[in-house]
């Protein structure tokens, strides 16, 4: 915001040209729809079957640090046990889709989800 006015401070001080002002303020735009754009969240949901909800929320950046890392992500969720592959999951987050990428219901009934938002 702050540049936004400092560009039509410029422009009304005869700083710069309308032209020179449209440039800027389109660039600027651009710069923060780029932004935007990139702050994704990385949602893990799971829904057990005895009725145990866990749902994480991290930022899409941290979420692929911990998933190249082969950190675990979740100390106390077994994630292990619904066989998700994860560099698939990486792969899938690093082509920039956007959506439900993992959708998993167990025979007893467990549920996991993988949304990226």
């Amino acid at each position: 915001m702050k540049e936004r006015l400092e560009i039509l401070r410029k422009l009304e001080n005869s700083e710069i040209t309308p032209e020179e002002a449209q440039k800027q303020l389109h660039a600027l735009k651009k710069a923060n729809e780029i932004t935007a754009s990139k702050a994704k969240i990385f949602k893990i949901q799971i829904m057990s079957s005895d009725n145990d909800i866990v749902n994480v929320q991290i930022p899409l950046n941290l979420a692929r640090l911990f998933l190249k890392g082969k950190k675990p992500l979740m100390a106390n969720a077994n994630l292990a046990q619904y066989d998700i592959d994860f560099e698939e999951v990486v792969d899938i987050l690093d082509s920039g889709l956007v959506g439900e990428i993992v959708n998993i219901e167990s025979a007893d009934g467990d549920r996991v989800k993988i949304i990226v938002e």
